[in-house]
């Protein structure tokens, strides 16, 4: 498993107010997706396709958070990435959230297995 997917911060030393200050790694989309397809077994190319199966459908949210929180790109530009409209990823972003929140199982199953620190 590649840890900078888990865990992609570095040390950088303190800032002006004493507090620890780190540097996040900007991971590729395609790392991501990678990782997340690898983790889930899955091909990566069913992630960025039109298919609506229930494990490949989590697997793109799960890709789609992770790009989101972890690059500094628009909606817009992940958008492209999975050929989707900017209004579609504000959609699965919302999905993420409503999984984690309610705790839906088979979500929380594949997220476990994708970014088991995440939990």
């Amino acid at each position: 498993m590649n840890k900078t997917l888990i865990q992609p911060q570095t040390y950088i030393g303190l800032n002006k107010n004493h507090h620890a200050f780190y540097m996040y790694k900007l991971l590729k989309s395609d790392d991501i997706i990678n990782h997340v397809a690898n983790s889930m077994g899955l091909n990566p190319e069913y992630i960025k396709s039109s298919s609506r199966k229930r494990k490949i459908v989590i697997a793109r949210i799960i890709c789609i958070y992770v790009i989101r929180k972890k690059n500094n790109i628009t909606l817009k530009q992940i958008g492209e990435i999975f050929s989707r409209d900017h209004s579609t990823i504000i959609y699965n972003l919302e999905t993420f959230d409503d999984m984690v929140k309610t705790k839906n199982k088979e979500f929380i199953k594949y997220l476990s297995l994708t970014f088991p620190n995440y939990l």
